[in-house]
């Protein structure tokens, strides 16, 4: 609902307090289409509060959390805009707030907004306060508890030294004006809205701003290569893309080329024979509005402006109205959410990929890696990140000891020694069969499904590259590439060290991995090579097996 509320109003940001999450919610469960989530969740101290700022995918790529903070009486979030050098603050401060937990929060964001430095930026505050006793045309304070008179004056005070005006002179709960805007750059805001809405007992603040696209939100980049083709595709002919891959000459072709050229060749003309007879993806669209859905905003639309030029005597019954369509839309939302789900269960069997999309995206955020604690410092932009964790990763390496990188089999070793490795189609075929057709790409982006789909026409152009491959003693350059992907272990999110990092590779040097390893664990087992008790990297083996014949052991000690 909050989506379609976002592309209704075509919004850039949007700005939530008390947003009572938990670090057992995950980002995935309260995912915006569209937008990334910046969260300040409260955790100690009073249950609930929490802080979340969801900015649209365009802003987002320009954007970094300089600093989230909590000590369970005020949360608060503030973001960079760099192209825009714009900062924002969301915050929240809870009723009764203790005298010092406020003051750490104007001295921390006052240290962030001087650290940018001249000129200085377009700073915009927005949150809700709970200081109603500020009387914002004459910036004078009245009535109120000791400790809210002087956080009432810290935020005048603030306010004053930036030169920020607040905007609300409304009442945003009740008859009090508890939610609150700053900024510094008035000339950016054109209108500012206090609607009623069954979301909150605070009203929806809506700010209509003269900031323009940083790009296209919707903007899909341009697929290229294997990426940009529909392989599932039901019209896909595949005994046509099997006929032009064996009308070519792989013996010629091949013949003279160096390890890489062969491989680029044999990517090269896949790729051609894949985009003339493979249909393109269509570019994602934007998940439509259902009709009648439609129909009730543009109403609520309608009955909001209404409600800006009626009287006061009959704003009850417009209000009752806006109410009753919200309750429609909340409703919409859930049928079509158990739709969702009923369709996505009964596609497990026949269509596993589209549960298990469906599941994703319910699930958390893949893409949320740090902020990163790295030297000394806190670390949000995604290339440092990277740097960082490539450096804690290179630190933890283990260097091969010597230099040697091709195998010379020993001439002094008595007993059988593998010498060479002989592969055929049957091994191929078997090794291309054993890969799932719905695995991930590497980095050559060659899919799974056009290897098992094709196997028995690419079974030469592999045989010959990987025999020349095996006889040279080399691995071409670009199989040896790999998209590592770090995954959250446990403990501190801050710290390099607990993410894992997972390599893909691509599906052709998986293939020959396979063949290799079936012929080594062949002639290991045919000669007798594996320790007895070795139940490690063995087929039929694991902890279960050498806990038994542990097991087994002791007991037949004690019998003798």
């Amino acid at each position: 609902m909050l989506a379609e509320i976002a592309r209704a109003c075509n919004a850039i940001l949007m700005c939530f307090t008390e947003s009572h999450l938990r670090q057992d919610i995950k980002d995935g469960e309260i995912k915006i289409s569209g937008f990334q989530q910046f969260r300040g969740d409260r955790l100690a101290g009073r249950k609930k509060g929490g802080v979340i700022v969801y900015v649209r995918d365009d802003w987002s790529r320009h954007t970094k959390m300089l600093v989230a903070g909590s000590d369970g009486e005020t949360e608060y979030v503030v973001l960079y805009i760099e192209r825009l050098k714009t900062i924002i603050i969301t915050v929240y401060r809870a009723p009764g707030c203790s005298q010092q937990s406020f003051l750490n929060f104007n001295d921390c964001i006052t240290e962030e907004i001087r650290r940018l430095g001249p000129p200085e930026p377009t700073i915009i505050i927005n949150g809700d306060f709970n200081l109603p006793i500020i009387k914002w045309d004459t910036m004078t304070i009245y009535g109120g508890t000791a400790v809210d008179r002087l956080h009432s004056t810290t935020l005048v005070n603030l306010a004053n030294e930036f030169l920020l005006k607040q905007l609300i002179n409304e009442p945003t709960r009740g008859e009090n004006i508890l939610d609150l805007v700053f900024t510094n750059n008035e000339e950016l805001v054109n209108t500012i809205d206090i609607e009623d809405t069954i979301l909150s007992d605070h009203k929806l603040v809506i700010v209509e701003t003269m900031l323009g696209d940083i790009g296209t939100g919707n903007n899909i980049r341009k697929l290229e290569s294997f990426a940009a083709l529909n392989f599932f595709h039901s019209k896909v002919d595949w005994n046509a893309v099997n006929k032009e891959i064996a009308n070519i000459n792989w013996n010629s072709e091949l013949e003279n080329k160096s390890i890489n050229m062969m491989v680029e060749y044999i990517l090269t003309k896949l790729q051609d024979i894949c985009t003339a007879l493979i249909p393109q993806k269509i570019k994602r669209r934007q998940k439509t509005i259902p009709r009648d859905r439609r129909i009730l905003m543009k109403k609520r639309t309608r009955l909001v402006k209404k409600l800006k030029t009626k009287t006061r005597n009959n704003h009850r019954s417009l209000k009752n109205k806006i109410k009753t369509i919200e309750n429609k839309l909340a409703e919409s939302h859930k049928n079509e959410l158990k739709t969702e789900e009923r369709r996505a269960v009964d596609a497990i069997k026949n269509n596993p990929k589209y549960f298990y999309s469906y599941a994703r995206s319910k699930s958390e955020i893949r893409s949320s890696v740090g902020p990163i604690s790295w030297q000394g410092r806190q670390i949000t932009d995604p290339k440092e990140i990277a740097d960082a964790l490539d450096e804690q990763y290179n630190s933890v390496y283990s260097k091969p000891l010597c230099n040697t990188t091709i195998y010379q089999p020993s001439q002094n070793r008595e007993g059988p020694q593998l010498e060479d490795i002989e592969f055929n189609r049957e091994d191929i075929e078997q090794a291309i069969a054993s890969i799932n057709a719905y695995s991930a790409a590497g980095p050559d982006m060659v899919p799974a499904i056009l290897l098992k789909k094709c196997s028995h026409t690419l079974f030469t152009p592999l045989y010959i590259l990987w025999r020349t491959s095996l006889d040279a003693g080399q691995v071409p350059r670009v199989l040896k590439h790999s998209l590592v992907t770090p995954i959250f272990k446990g403990g501190d999110k801050a710290a390099a060290k607990n993410y894992r990092p997972v390599g893909k590779t691509s599906h052709i040097i998986k293939i020959f991995e396979r063949i290799l390893v079936k012929r080594i664990v062949d002639f290991m087992k045919r000669n007798e090579l594996y320790n007895k008790g070795q139940h490690g990297f063995r087929q039929g083996r694991s902890c279960l097996s050498q806990l038994l014949q542990h097991r087994t052991d002791i007991l037949g000690y004690l019998e003798k």
